[in-house]
């Protein structure tokens, strides 16, 4: 919650600065689950765009790069889609916007999928759960997590969210 002054120091308004979150997975249920799970997380400051394959999540960020759309504060990715996978989206994202931190939550528990994820510039990754306690918490803490752009190879500064 921010405040803001009014004319005068009058009195205070208070407002809610509104994040952006991109997700990206192939998956509608799994979109549709997160999104009620933000919701009812008490992160009211987050707003929800889903896109549901790799083409599509460049698509809507070559937009937002070009200002037709609103840059994303965060980007969510699953690893596993056809077409575009995950990870040429993490790599396409490190390279042309790497301002946008992105993290992975993904249903593959293996830690090659891990490494290559952090090799590639992802900043942290969470295996999906029925609930995304996980994924709330730490959109919940989100400004305690400092990240560094752009991004570092130095993995061990980039994040504290790689489970």
């Amino acid at each position: 919650m921010n405040r803001c002054e009014m004319d005068g120091g009058v009195g205070l308004i208070e407002f809610m600065a509104t994040r952006l979150l991109l997700h990206i997975d192939d998956d509608a249920d799994e979109a549709f689950l997160l999104e009620r799970a933000i919701e009812l997380g008490g992160v009211g400051e987050w707003s929800f765009v889903h896109r549901s394959s790799g083409e599509e999540g460049i698509a809507y960020l070559q937009q937002a790069k070009n200002g037709g759309v609103a840059m994303p504060a965060l980007i969510l990715l699953d690893i596993k889609m056809p077409g575009i996978g995950g990870l040429k989206v993490l790599e396409w994202a490190t390279a042309n916007v790497s301002e946008v931190p992105v993290v992975i939550l993904s249903s593959s528990g293996l830690l090659k999928d891990r490494l290559r994820a952090r090799d590639l510039g992802s900043v942290g990754y969470y295996e999906k759960s029925a609930t995304f306690t996980d994924v709330v918490d730490f959109l919940r803490q989100w400004e305690s997590f400092q990240f560094r752009f752009p991004r570092q190879r130095d993995s061990h500064r980039r994040s504290n969210c790689f489970n």
